[in-house]
């Protein structure tokens, strides 16, 4: 975000515009998963690769989020896993005061 871009939102000039304003911070984020073929005994990595900043983690089955977490990686327990499940992970920027939060990327896979 441009320093003119902050004081405008901090000053409440820009509240009708656009709140996923540009942030190069995030730009070319890629999502990865361990293990890539995981089983019903295997507890769920997700992180975003290559940087050390923080993001919210949502972890949803059958269009219920089970499990949001905010860091620089997420762990999905086995137990809340079975074979045959459909899991999707999405990463977003982290919600804060002054921005909304949006989604940088996703991805999906069973569970064997």
């Amino acid at each position: 975000m441009k320093t003119l871009e902050k004081i405008l939102l901090s000053l409440g000039l820009m509240s009708g515009c656009d709140s996923r304003l540009e942030d190069t911070a995030y730009e070319d984020v890629n999502l990865v998963v361990i293990p890539q073929n995981p089983k019903d005994n295997d507890n769920i990595v997700a992180y975003v690769d290559n940087t050390d900043k923080i993001f919210d983690f949502y972890w949803v089955r059958d269009s219920i989020t089970y499990k949001i977490e905010t860091g620089q990686k997420s762990v999905l327990n086995a137990a809340f896993t079975e074979p045959g499940d459909e899991w999707q992970v999405y990463v977003f920027t982290p919600s804060s005061a002054g921005y909304d939060s949006y989604e940088l990327g996703n991805t999906s896979f069973y569970i064997n």
